[in-house]
């Protein structure tokens, strides 16, 4: 069979611009001065490496880890503080300057030296961070404090049976 050739710029101009994307709403969101708490960021950005090296194995061969939950804690977390910026820097973890080898720079991809799909797994945890954080702020405050009207907001499948 022929040798396919060609596609492998396009992929690598994908990776680049959803990471470049992530940094440049982090230095938008940045400028307006949001006040972060080192603190909270510091143990998430922390919890993100934790759970980005800890992968659990499904029977299908698909491969999870917990620093989805780290980053969507982060909305909650940052809720008062830095809304939009606190999540973006967690989904990110690592490519903001703020933690060196952190979340996204997985290990095996940085001893391979693969810095496109680092870009792109920082750059889309970022995002959706950011996206899910922004839908968050969406929700009428009223309703954010209300427990039960979380409970019923919630996914069916989230809920558990007593």
């Amino acid at each position: 069979m022929g040798k396919i050739t060609g596609g492998r710029r396009p992929f690598g101009t994908w990776c680049a611009l959803v990471g470049g994307v992530a940094v440049a709403c982090a230095a938008t969101l940045g400028v307006n001065g949001d006040h972060i708490p080192l603190t909270s960021l510091t143990v998430l950005v922390a919890l993100c490496v934790f759970a980005e090296h800890i992968v659990g194995r499904h029977p299908n061969g698909a491969a999870l880890s917990g620093s989805v939950v780290v980053a969507l804690a982060a909305v909650f977390v940052f809720r008062r503080d830095a809304p939009l910026l606190g999540p973006l820097l967690v989904g990110l973890a690592g490519l903001a300057g703020l933690a060196g080898l952190a979340g996204r720079l997985y290990f095996p991809h940085l001893r391979r030296g693969q810095w496109l799909l680092i870009s792109f797994n920082a750059g889309n945890f970022g995002l959706s961070s950011l996206a899910a954080a922004g839908m968050y702020q969406l929700v009428p405050a009223q309703l954010r404090r209300s427990c039960p009207a979380s409970s019923v907001a919630s996914p069916p499948g989230s809920r558990t049976a007593r």
